[in-house]
């Protein structure tokens, strides 16, 4: 059931350091994955705006019957036949969550990504217009200003306000920005 669960990583990591990829770890960088710390519970990832999913994940996991019938399933079970190509399998959710569950029951690492899980959901990203927007007002010269600073400048992190890199586990300079919002047009 689980022969061929470890085989499609991708490897993605940013660090200048790069040490050799561990056989255990799951995780989408070149560093060796740190082991399960004293709870014996192995994590997840937070690809950034999952941490409510994984919440669920982990709750549907720590459920017995669930996730007894999620491991049960057979391949046949797990790929869906794609109706626009004859005979051709794709990836669905129940596999992709099987595949998640057994690396939580079988990796011994801290943490493991739910990156191909959250794909298969088949999410994609929208542009929306915003009819409002908090900011900070005070001190800026201008709204436009303020605008710039809350939406569009990266924040720098440096110093004793450095960013603790999940690949190398050392504290790094970084810059923290919003990608949501490309450009602002105000109208006048």
């Amino acid at each position: 059931m689980f022969g061929d669960l470890f085989l499609d990583e991708k490897p993605n990591a940013s660090c200048e350091e790069k040490p050799p990829i561990s056989k255990t770890s799951d995780s989408t960088s070149n560093s060796p994955a740190r082991e399960r710390g004293s709870t014996g519970f192995c994590g997840l990832q937070n690809q950034g705006g999952t941490c409510y999913l994984n919440s669920l994940i982990q709750t549907l996991f720590l459920t017995p019957e669930f996730t007894e019938n999620i491991l049960k399933l057979e391949k046949d079970e797990l790929l869906a036949n794609d109706q626009s190509k004859l005979g051709v399998k794709t990836r669905v959710i129940p596999l992709q969550l099987q595949k998640v569950f057994a690396k939580l029951l079988l990796l011994e690492q801290e943490s493991t990504s739910t990156q191909d899980l959250t794909e298969s959901f088949g999410w994609s990203t929208a542009q929306e217009d915003f009819l409002d927007l908090q900011m900070v007002v005070s001190g800026s010269g201008s709204l436009e200003q303020s605008l710039k600073f809350s939406y569009l400048d990266a924040e720098i992190l440096s110093g004793s306000n450095q960013y603790r890199c999940g690949h190398c586990d050392k504290l790094v300079d970084a810059a923290k920005a919003s990608h949501c919002i490309k450009r602002i047009t105000m109208n006048k």
